[in-house]
């Protein structure tokens, strides 16, 4: 999850997915299911999103590492 250019922030792909993420979803709830969204609810959106999609990836490196300590796979 952390950028290629500095490893202390986010990617900007992992950043773009929660902003498409949130536009689908903003656009769903107010076009199709009529739901009102407002600021607050979107950003506690992409917060979430945002914490998921870092636990994810934070379970893939336990894994990876675990892994590559066990010599199962290469680097």
């Amino acid at each position: 999850m952390s950028s290629s250019a500095d490893p202390a922030k986010v990617s900007a792909t992992v950043s773009g997915a929660i902003l498409a993420v949130s536009g689908i979803i903003i656009f769903t709830a107010t076009n199709l299911l009529g739901i009102t969204l407002t600021a607050d609810d979107v950003t506690s959106l992409a917060s979430a999103i945002g914490a998921i999609a870092g636990a994810v990836w934070m379970i893939y490196g336990l894994i990876r590492k675990v892994l590559i300590a066990s010599g199962k796979i290469g680097q």
